[in-house]
């Protein structure tokens, strides 16, 4: 995968995907510090909602300004559903994440978050097709048995 020229991050083509792929980890992995410490008075759902206004918002400006060719109104029907399967996952993952870390210390459900390899790997093996080597799957065991060990005792004090 080459970056494409319309790219919003015209310096991240020329990092390596494992750097990029690092530094986007490290924001996600930041996401619910900063959302447990903000302490809120919003439900999930309108945290959701606010939030991804805001998104919408700067990833629409910066689309216009960096992605110049696209147009939406070049999407067909297909993409119009695969976009909407998309927005339901993620409103649905968002909100129970945002239920999860008000009850478990962050440490543990980033620990839990340590699954995303094993269901990504899976996913990715029966809808796209892809294949991964013995090692990785070797690799995927030892993060399950490394899950298990670290989250097995019940809930935290």
């Amino acid at each position: 995968g080459q970056c494409k020229k319309s790219s919003v991050f015209p310096i991240g083509c020329s990092m390596s995907p494992y750097l990029t792929g690092f530094l986007a980890v490290g924001c996600y992995a930041s996401l619910p510090v900063i959302a447990k410490k903000l302490q809120l008075e919003l439900p999930p759902l309108a945290f959701i909602g606010v939030t991804m206004v805001m998104l919408s918002v700067l990833s629409l400006m910066a689309s216009l300004v960096y992605e110049t060719s696209f147009s939406v109104l070049k999407l067909d029907r297909g993409a119009w559903l695969g976009l909407v399967l998309f927005a339901v996952v993620n409103l649905v993952g968002f909100a129970l994440y945002l239920i999860t870390i008000q009850k478990l210390p962050i440490s543990r459900y980033q620990m839990m978050g340590l699954v995303t390899p094993l269901i990504g790997a899976t996913l990715a093996f029966i809808v796209l097709g892809e294949q991964f080597t013995l090692r990785q799957f070797i690799g995927l065991i030892v993060i399950a048995a490394g899950l298990y060990i670290a989250l097995r005792g019940g809930a935290p004090s």
